[in-house]
């Protein structure tokens, strides 16, 4: 993650992800991808189901 000082208003920051910073976060959703096919084995589909939100929740934070 990088910052710079807003244009336009000058006690803000811009921020946003490095070229590096994009890609953990695909790394991360691939990961996540994997881990949800896996999941399933032992849930309930309402477990399966929490476990999804809460990890796509997650991996939105950082998009």
């Amino acid at each position: 993650m990088a910052t710079r000082p807003h244009p336009h208003k000058g006690n803000s920051k811009c921020v946003h992800l490095t070229k590096k910073g994009v890609m953990v976060c695909n790394s991360a959703g691939n990961n996540i991808h994997s881990l949800l096919a896996e999941v399933p084995q032992g849930l309930t589909d309402k477990e399966v189901e929490t476990c999804r939100k809460v990890l796509e929740v997650t991996l939105n934070c950082y998009r």
